[in-house]
Parts: C-alpha cells; structure tokens; sequence
C-alpha cells in the first residue's frame, strides 16, 4: 500500500529535528509531506501534534491570532504546521517563541510553496530553520529498497530493467503512480497538472498569471530538447518577461526543477517538470523522459544523502555537445555524466567527455556515463553504468 513506504529523507529530518529549533520540509503538492510528518515520524517524535492550514477553522484562527494558535504546542515536540506558507504571520510568531525557548525540535513547517519573500513570508526564521526538501518518491522507494550510501551512482544497484523502466512510466507521486489502470492513473495527473495551473497558481501574491501561458510553459518544457526560459518564450513567441515570471511562479510550488550551466560551458538554465510522469503526459519524448527521471532520482539522492551540499549542474559546448550532469561536490570536485540512449555504443558519444577533462584542468574529474548496458563497462577512462545505477 502506496500510505506505508517509508521515505528515505526521514532520517535526515529526524537528524535535523535533533539540532534546529524549527524544521521546514517543502516539495510539490501530494509528494508526501504530510504523511511524513504525521505518521512516519510519530513512532520517534510520540509528543508530535499535527495542525493543517488546510482546514478552514484553523486557518482563520492562526490568521487572526497567531500567537495564540503557537500556545497549542505546550507539550508538543514538535508542533507540525501544515501549508505554513498561508499564514505568513505564523513565522513571526514562531521566530518569538523559539527566541525565548531554545531547544531543538520545535516546530515542523510543511509548504507546498517555498518560503521567502515574494510569497510575503518574512526571513525571520533565518539561522533558525533548516529545510529538507522532500521531491516525489524515488525508484528505491517505491520499491522498498534501502538507498545505497554511494553519492551520485549506486555500481551495484539492487533496481532490475523492468522494474526501472515501470518506474519511468508512472512516475513517483505517491498519489497516482501505484495506481494499476492507466486510465484512471491518467486522470489523476491531468487533474493534478489542472489544479496546480488553475488554482495554485492563482494563490502566489502580487503576481499576474495566466493559467493558459502557464499550461503552455510545461507543455514546453516537457517537448523541448533545450527549455531555457529564452528557447521556451520562442517556441510560444511570448514575450520572455511575462514567461520568466511565469517560470518563478512554478518553481515557487516545486513544479518545476531548474539545472544552471557550468561555469566552464556555455548556455543558460533549463527547466525540467518535477515527476516524470507529467513529463509523459504533455509528451515527452524517450531522451526528455529519461533525462528527467534520472535528474529527479539525482536531486533526492543528493538531499536526503548530502543535504543538498553538491552542486548539479549541466555542461554544454560552444558547438551544442552536452554532458547531462556535471556535479561538484564540497572539494571541488566534478562527476561528469553523459546519458547515453542506445543501446549500440558510439564512441563519438564522449568526445564530450574527453574534451571537458582536457578543460577542467584545475579539478578533479570522474567520468562517467549512464547507459542501456545490463553491466559495468570500462571504455578507457570513461565507465558506463546501467540507467537504474542513478536510483
């Protein structure tokens, strides 16, 4: 049952209740926020109470008494608050008790929106908060696999073809992507994609936005080989104001991922949807899908396992050839890894690779490439690993 898979990031949240006073865990709407916080921590955090700003009582109670709706947590370690982000008074009135009470655990603030400024939510919580950000359910975890400590690839990976390549199809939100019959699986990210273009949107303050341009926008990122914010404003001939400010807006409620270029390469940022699966549904084709997937499987890897330390970001030539990821770790040192597409190898396929090394010359350099092999293959210095080494 799709309510009792464990998350892998809930160690590193109940590692963090253990030394900040207030705790954020933030992501896309349904991607299990509130089932972590409400039931997979309870058997470690027994005093925990659970309040949800999505009950309309309790949120026009906090609205108008902030204060007094804290007073609710006498006992409580933590207090967890649902949708935080609709009561941005609630972060003031946190930020006073925690100055007066110093021990960790406190509170738990969930957000299906990011906390910050242009949501009007003060930065009165800074050196106080620590955010985990909670992406959809990785290929492991929907299996019930542990996560392999090895950060970015697992060489041994547990995860079979099929059981990868059935993962890609559906996806990791826990709310559909368990759902057997593909039609009414279908149904439940349509209206998902609908809610968030329609109504989520509409919630972020101060901004004018177009639920249409909005639908037009992920359509362009799950379609387009290159979705810079620039290639997508093109493609639409919209103007690139109006889509970046829709881009900003989407990244807010963690719809969309965004990967910034190198340093040492060229290009601009590029977008991609947060869950395959939608990617699918608008009409992604097979490299968008895997490039996706394995970003998405990367991102969480990184901050249930690292909390977010490295870097990812791509790499790409001033001639157009690209390596896929390119991470950099504390050290400074880079992994690059190139996606491969097919199964027969081309060994022009990492020239790329080759003339990154040769560029990166003040850094240590891991190459790497991810691949339809069923196995570890050595080709010279590069090493090519199976899909599913990303899960």
């Amino acid at each position: 049952m799709p309510h009792q898979r464990k998350r892998h990031g809930t160690p590193n949240l109940l590692k963090k209740l253990s030394l900040f006073r207030v705790v954020g865990i933030q992501g896309a709407r349904q991607t299990g926020k509130s089932f972590l916080a409400r039931d997979l921590l309870l058997p470690d955090r027994p005093r925990l109470i659970y309040k949800t700003f999505d009950q309309p009582t309790v949120l026009e109670f906090a609205h108008r008494n902030p204060e007094s709706f804290l007073d609710q947590k006498e006992g409580a370690l933590p207090l967890v608050i649902d949708e935080a982000q609709k009561v941005p008074k609630i972060f003031d009135a946190v930020k006073f008790v925690v100055d007066k009470d110093t021990r960790p655990g406190q509170f738990l603030l969930l957000g299906s929106t990011e906390f910050s400024k242009k949501t009007l939510i003060r930065e009165s919580l800074t050196g106080r908060i620590s955010i985990m950000k909670l992406y959809p359910m990785t290929c492991t975890e929907t299996l019930q696999i542990p996560m392999s400590g090895n950060f970015p690839l697992n060489e041994k990976s547990d995860i079979t073809r099929g059981e990868f390549l059935r993962y890609m199809a559906r996806g990791g939100m826990p709310g559909f992507c368990f759902i057997r019959d593909d039609r009414e699986r279908q149904e439940q990210i349509k209206s998902w994609i609908d809610t968030t273009v329609n109504r989520d949107l509409a919630l972020i303050p101060r901004a004018k936005l177009n639920p249409d341009l909005a639908m037009s926008i992920v359509t362009a990122i799950a379609r387009l080989e290159d979705p810079s914010a620039g290639q997508i404003a093109r493609f639409l001939k919209r103007d690139p104001r109006v889509v970046n400010t829709h881009l900003e807006a989407l990244q807010m409620l963690f719809v969309i991922n965004k990967v910034e270029p190198h340093r040492i390469g060229t290009g601009k940022p590029i977008f991609f949807l947060c869950d395959v699966a939608f990617a699918i549904f608008l009409g992604a084709g097979l490299e968008r899908q895997l490039y996706t997937v394995l970003l998405q499987q990367i991102l969480a890897r990184n901050e249930y396992l690292l909390n977010g330390e490295s870097k990812i970001f791509y790499y790409r030539t001033t001639k157009g050839s690209i390596v896929h990821f390119l991470i950099e770790d504390k050290s400074g040192t880079l992994t690059a890894i190139k996606l491969l597409f097919d199964e027969k190898v081309d060994l022009r396929d990492f020239e790329v690779l080759k003339a990154l090394s040769k560029k990166a010359t003040d850094q240590k350099i891991k190459m790497l490439a991810l691949g339809p092999t069923k196995e570890k293959i050595k080709i010279g210095s590069i090493t090519i690993l199976p899909w599913e080494s990303a899960c």
